[in-house]
Protein backbone atom coordinates (compact mmCIF):
# COMPACT_ATOMS: atom_id res chain seq x y z
CA UNK A 1 0.00 0.00 0.00
CA UNK A 2 1.36 3.58 -1.50
CA UNK A 3 2.47 6.07 1.44
CA UNK A 4 -0.13 8.90 1.15
CA UNK A 5 1.29 12.21 -1.08
CA UNK A 6 1.96 15.09 1.08
CA UNK A 7 0.03 17.50 1.44
CA UNK A 8 0.26 21.40 -0.14
CA UNK A 9 0.57 23.04 3.24
CA UNK A 10 3.73 21.01 4.18
CA UNK A 11 5.60 21.24 1.00
CA UNK A 12 5.14 24.98 1.11
CA UNK A 13 6.54 24.36 5.15
CA UNK A 14 9.74 22.87 3.93
CA UNK A 15 10.15 25.44 0.86
CA UNK A 16 9.88 27.90 3.46
CA UNK A 17 12.43 26.67 5.77
CA UNK A 18 14.95 25.73 3.19
CA UNK A 19 14.95 29.88 1.75
CA UNK A 20 15.46 30.84 5.47
CA UNK A 21 18.61 28.65 6.20
CA UNK A 22 19.55 30.48 2.79
CA UNK A 23 19.13 33.64 3.71
CA UNK A 24 20.87 33.13 6.53
CA UNK A 25 24.41 31.80 5.05
CA UNK A 26 23.85 34.98 1.83
CA UNK A 27 23.53 37.22 5.01
CA UNK A 28 26.83 35.57 7.00
CA UNK A 29 28.73 36.20 3.92
CA UNK A 30 27.90 39.54 3.30
CA UNK A 31 28.73 40.60 7.25
CA UNK A 32 32.06 38.61 7.94
CA UNK A 33 33.59 38.33 4.19
CA UNK A 34 34.18 34.86 4.58
CA UNK A 35 37.90 35.09 5.55
CA UNK A 36 39.35 33.96 8.72
CA UNK A 37 42.13 36.74 8.82
CA UNK A 38 42.56 39.19 11.39
CA UNK A 39 42.40 42.56 9.88
CA UNK A 40 45.70 44.77 9.31
CA UNK A 41 46.14 46.99 12.58
CA UNK A 42 45.72 50.30 11.31
CA UNK A 43 48.55 52.71 10.49
CA UNK A 44 50.09 54.96 13.02
CA UNK A 45 50.84 58.77 11.97
CA UNK A 46 54.23 59.40 10.98
CA UNK A 47 56.29 61.24 13.77
CA UNK A 48 58.28 64.49 12.49
CA UNK A 49 62.01 63.37 13.31
CA UNK A 50 64.60 66.62 13.07
CA UNK A 51 67.07 66.20 10.79
CA UNK A 52 70.15 66.21 11.35
CA UNK A 53 72.87 68.85 10.07
CA UNK A 54 75.09 67.76 6.96
CA UNK A 55 78.36 66.92 7.30
CA UNK A 56 79.00 67.83 3.50
CA UNK A 57 81.61 70.62 3.85
CA UNK A 58 81.21 73.61 1.69
CA UNK A 59 83.93 73.19 -1.55
CA UNK A 60 86.26 75.70 -1.63
CA UNK A 61 86.04 77.18 -5.52
CA UNK A 62 89.16 78.94 -5.85
CA UNK A 63 92.01 76.83 -7.09
CA UNK A 64 90.62 75.46 -10.15
CA UNK A 65 93.72 73.47 -12.08
CA UNK A 66 96.45 75.08 -11.61
CA UNK A 67 96.82 78.74 -10.68
CA UNK A 68 100.38 79.90 -9.74
CA UNK A 69 99.32 82.47 -7.24
CA UNK A 70 96.47 80.38 -5.27
CA UNK A 71 99.08 77.65 -4.88
CA UNK A 72 101.40 78.89 -3.01
CA UNK A 73 99.31 81.46 -1.19
CA UNK A 74 100.08 84.84 -3.14
CA UNK A 75 103.65 84.93 -2.17
CA UNK A 76 105.50 83.43 -5.09
CA UNK A 77 106.87 80.80 -2.88
CA UNK A 78 106.36 77.00 -2.68
CA UNK A 79 105.91 75.99 1.10
CA UNK A 80 106.03 73.05 2.07
CA UNK A 81 102.38 73.43 3.89
CA UNK A 82 99.69 74.19 1.30
CA UNK A 83 97.93 77.72 1.34
CA UNK A 84 94.26 77.79 1.28
CA UNK A 85 92.80 79.95 -0.95
CA UNK A 86 90.52 82.92 -0.34
CA UNK A 87 87.09 82.17 -2.19
CA UNK A 88 85.15 84.27 -3.87
CA UNK A 89 83.99 87.84 -2.73
CA UNK A 90 84.90 86.52 0.82
CA UNK A 91 87.07 89.33 1.95
CA UNK A 92 89.93 87.34 2.52
CA UNK A 93 88.61 85.02 4.86
CA UNK A 94 88.69 81.20 4.36
CA UNK A 95 86.77 79.62 7.74
CA UNK A 96 84.42 77.22 6.80
CA UNK A 97 86.23 75.88 3.37
CA UNK A 98 87.72 72.61 3.08
CA UNK A 99 91.00 72.68 1.59
CA UNK A 100 91.44 71.42 -1.70
CA UNK A 101 94.29 68.92 -2.93
CA UNK A 102 97.43 70.87 -3.58
CA UNK A 103 100.17 70.00 -6.09
CA UNK A 104 103.62 68.80 -4.61
CA UNK A 105 106.25 71.30 -4.14
CA UNK A 106 108.27 69.96 -6.71
CA UNK A 107 105.74 70.01 -9.27
CA UNK A 108 104.92 73.45 -8.54
CA UNK A 109 108.18 74.04 -9.25
CA UNK A 110 108.61 71.89 -12.21
CA UNK A 111 105.55 74.30 -13.73
CA UNK A 112 107.54 77.38 -12.92
CA UNK A 113 110.50 76.00 -14.41
CA UNK A 114 108.32 75.45 -17.64
CA UNK A 115 106.31 78.88 -17.53
CA UNK A 116 109.78 80.58 -17.20
CA UNK A 117 110.56 79.07 -20.60
CA UNK A 118 107.88 79.24 -22.23
CA UNK A 119 108.27 83.06 -21.80
CA UNK A 120 112.14 83.01 -23.08
CA UNK A 121 110.59 81.43 -25.68
CA UNK A 122 108.05 83.88 -26.53
CA UNK A 123 110.70 86.31 -26.01
CA UNK A 124 112.76 84.29 -28.66
CA UNK A 125 110.18 84.36 -31.20
CA UNK A 126 109.58 87.86 -31.19
CA UNK A 127 113.28 88.80 -31.81
CA UNK A 128 113.51 86.73 -34.46
CA UNK A 129 110.57 88.38 -36.74
CA UNK A 130 111.39 91.60 -35.45
CA UNK A 131 115.22 90.63 -36.92
CA UNK A 132 113.75 88.95 -39.70
CA UNK A 133 111.77 92.44 -40.51
CA UNK A 134 113.20 95.56 -39.09
CA UNK A 135 110.45 97.61 -39.52
CA UNK A 136 108.36 95.61 -36.69
CA UNK A 137 108.07 97.54 -33.53
CA UNK A 138 106.27 96.70 -30.08
CA UNK A 139 102.54 97.17 -29.75
CA UNK A 140 100.35 96.88 -26.03
CA UNK A 141 98.04 93.78 -26.59
CA UNK A 142 94.35 94.21 -26.78
CA UNK A 143 92.63 93.95 -23.84
CA UNK A 144 91.63 90.12 -23.14
CA UNK A 145 94.57 89.44 -25.41
CA UNK A 146 97.08 87.27 -24.68
CA UNK A 147 98.96 87.32 -28.11
CA UNK A 148 101.82 89.36 -28.96
CA UNK A 149 101.46 92.34 -31.05
CA UNK A 150 104.40 93.63 -34.05
CA UNK A 151 103.36 96.31 -36.09
CA UNK A 152 104.63 98.60 -38.98
CA UNK A 153 103.93 101.38 -40.98
CA UNK A 154 105.65 103.26 -43.59
CA UNK A 155 104.81 105.00 -46.58
CA UNK A 156 105.72 103.65 -50.17
CA UNK A 157 106.11 100.35 -47.93
CA UNK A 158 102.48 99.21 -46.68
CA UNK A 159 101.88 98.92 -43.46
CA UNK A 160 100.29 95.95 -41.15
CA UNK A 161 100.80 93.55 -38.17
CA UNK A 162 102.64 90.54 -36.73
CA UNK A 163 101.04 88.83 -33.54
CA UNK A 164 102.16 85.33 -31.87
CA UNK A 165 99.58 83.60 -30.27
CA UNK A 166 99.63 81.34 -27.02
CA UNK A 167 100.51 78.29 -28.82
CA UNK A 168 104.20 79.95 -30.29
CA UNK A 169 102.48 80.43 -33.91
CA UNK A 170 102.58 83.85 -36.02
CA UNK A 171 99.93 85.71 -37.95
CA UNK A 172 100.38 87.74 -40.60
CA UNK A 173 98.47 90.77 -41.57
CA UNK A 174 100.17 92.95 -44.31
CA UNK A 175 98.20 95.69 -46.73
CA UNK A 176 99.22 98.05 -49.08
CA UNK A 177 102.56 96.25 -49.79
CA UNK A 178 103.96 96.84 -53.81
CA UNK A 179 102.91 93.90 -55.98
CA UNK A 180 106.49 93.56 -56.78
CA UNK A 181 107.83 93.55 -53.81
CA UNK A 182 105.43 90.77 -52.67
CA UNK A 183 106.24 88.70 -55.60
CA UNK A 184 109.87 89.41 -55.74
CA UNK A 185 109.75 87.76 -51.95
CA UNK A 186 107.29 85.05 -52.80
CA UNK A 187 109.29 83.90 -55.64
CA UNK A 188 112.60 84.14 -53.36
CA UNK A 189 110.94 82.21 -50.88
CA UNK A 190 109.94 79.11 -53.60
CA UNK A 191 106.85 77.71 -52.04
CA UNK A 192 106.03 74.07 -53.02
CA UNK A 193 102.94 75.33 -54.96
CA UNK A 194 100.24 78.15 -55.46
CA UNK A 195 97.14 77.86 -56.45
CA UNK A 196 96.15 79.58 -59.05
CA UNK A 197 99.67 80.51 -60.18
CA UNK A 198 101.31 79.26 -63.05
CA UNK A 199 104.86 79.67 -62.45
CA UNK A 200 106.94 82.82 -61.20
CA UNK A 201 103.94 85.21 -59.26
CA UNK A 202 106.24 88.30 -61.22
CA UNK A 203 104.42 87.44 -64.31
CA UNK A 204 101.24 86.02 -62.70
CA UNK A 205 97.77 88.69 -62.89
CA UNK A 206 96.19 90.16 -60.43
CA UNK A 207 94.39 88.05 -58.29
CA UNK A 208 94.80 85.94 -54.98
CA UNK A 209 97.28 82.76 -54.50
CA UNK A 210 97.71 80.34 -51.29
CA UNK A 211 99.82 77.83 -50.04
CA UNK A 212 98.54 75.52 -47.40
CA UNK A 213 101.17 73.24 -45.52
CA UNK A 214 99.72 70.26 -44.79
CA UNK A 215 102.36 69.48 -42.08
CA UNK A 216 101.80 72.44 -40.04
CA UNK A 217 98.47 73.30 -41.03
CA UNK A 218 99.29 76.80 -41.50
CA UNK A 219 98.31 78.93 -44.64
CA UNK A 220 99.64 81.68 -46.87
CA UNK A 221 97.94 84.13 -48.46
CA UNK A 222 99.52 86.21 -51.63
CA UNK A 223 97.35 88.92 -53.15
CA UNK A 224 98.34 90.94 -55.68
CA UNK A 225 95.96 94.55 -56.56
CA UNK A 226 94.84 95.40 -59.39
CA UNK A 227 95.98 98.98 -58.61
CA UNK A 228 99.42 97.94 -57.94
CA UNK A 229 99.31 97.10 -53.95
CA UNK A 230 98.54 94.22 -52.33
CA UNK A 231 98.09 91.81 -49.41
CA UNK A 232 100.36 89.30 -47.14
CA UNK A 233 98.21 87.23 -44.86
CA UNK A 234 99.89 84.83 -43.22
CA UNK A 235 97.80 82.21 -40.61
CA UNK A 236 99.47 80.14 -37.90
CA UNK A 237 102.77 79.45 -39.26
CA UNK A 238 105.25 78.44 -37.36
CA UNK A 239 108.08 81.29 -36.42
CA UNK A 240 110.84 79.87 -38.58
CA UNK A 241 108.44 79.82 -41.60
CA UNK A 242 107.11 83.33 -40.80
CA UNK A 243 110.45 84.86 -40.34
CA UNK A 244 111.37 83.49 -43.83
CA UNK A 245 108.72 85.34 -45.24
CA UNK A 246 109.19 88.63 -43.61
CA UNK A 247 112.69 88.33 -44.31
CA UNK A 248 111.99 87.89 -48.03
CA UNK A 249 109.70 91.28 -48.19
CA UNK A 250 112.14 93.04 -45.93
CA UNK A 251 114.57 92.30 -48.53
CA UNK A 252 112.56 92.88 -51.72
CA UNK A 253 111.34 96.36 -50.00
CA UNK A 254 114.97 97.64 -49.57
CA UNK A 255 115.82 96.34 -53.05
CA UNK A 256 112.35 98.09 -54.55
CA UNK A 257 113.49 101.82 -52.22
CA UNK A 258 116.36 102.12 -53.68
Amino acid sequence: MSAPAPSRRTVDLVVGAVLVVVGAVIASIAVFGGSTAPDPEPSRPPTSQPSEPTTEPTPNECCVLYDHECQTGGNGSFDETPQPCTPPGGGGSTSGNRTEHHMQPVVLQAIDAWEQHWSETQDAAVDALKTAFPRLHDCPRYVGCDDIRLEYEEDGHGGGRVCVDNEGRANVEFGQVPNEVIARAIDEVQFPYLDDADGSLSDAPPGTYVYECETSAAQFEFTLGSRGHGQVVISFATIPDAAAVLDALARASDEDAT
